[in-house]
């Protein structure tokens, strides 16, 4: 969709990005491994939200229609609150993700610890771009630092494990 269906201008603007749609799309595929351990065929389901019509405003008329996807460089980042979470939770995702790749001995705490985590995570990524919009750019920067620090190593330092050594314990034992 090149132009407005109405008054035929080019000043089409898209409301929701192909970044916000592939991060939900892979969000959703790890929840599906997190809460049920595998990958099959059935997973594939939640590419839907990639091929699902976007929609479309036009800067002149204000209206609003469905079209195809403008894929360019300017529509892959829209720069919502939806995407700055998304992007904010990928660290904290990424590292449980690999824990529960490289660490899988944790019974029945998982399913209580996979929950927690991520509404502890989300809840404090929530409260920083809520109150973001106080602070300068260069102070802004230091916190979202501070923030994903935190946000993994709250993801690293909570991880269950059912017997034996801790994972911290595990980790370095490891590197020696």
């Amino acid at each position: 969709m090149k132009n407005c269906s109405a008054c035929r201008s080019v000043h089409v603007q898209q409301k929701s990005s192909v970044f916000a749609r592939l991060f939900i799309s892979i969000y959703m595929v790890l929840a599906f491994y997190f809460f049920t351990g595998e990958m099959s065929y059935g997973a594939l389901i939640v590419f839907i939200s990639l091929v699902i019509p976007y929609w479309h405003v036009c800067s002149d008329c204000n209206k609003s229609f469905v079209g195809r996807p403008r894929i360019h460089w300017n529509s892959l980042w829209v720069g919502s609150y939806l995407e700055k979470y998304l992007l904010a939770l990928l660290p904290s995702i990424l590292t449980m993700t690999a824990l529960i790749l490289n660490f899988p001995h944790t019974g029945l705490e998982r399913i209580a610890y996979l929950p927690a985590i991520f509404f502890m995570n989300s809840l404090m990524i929530v409260i920083y771009l809520y109150q973001s919009k106080r602070f300068s750019k260069t102070l802004n920067l230091v916190f979202g630092v501070i923030l994903l620090i935190i946000t993994v190593a709250l993801s690293v330092l909570t991880y269950p494990q059912e017997h034996g050594e801790g994972i911290l314990e595990l980790l370095f034992s490891k590197q020696s």
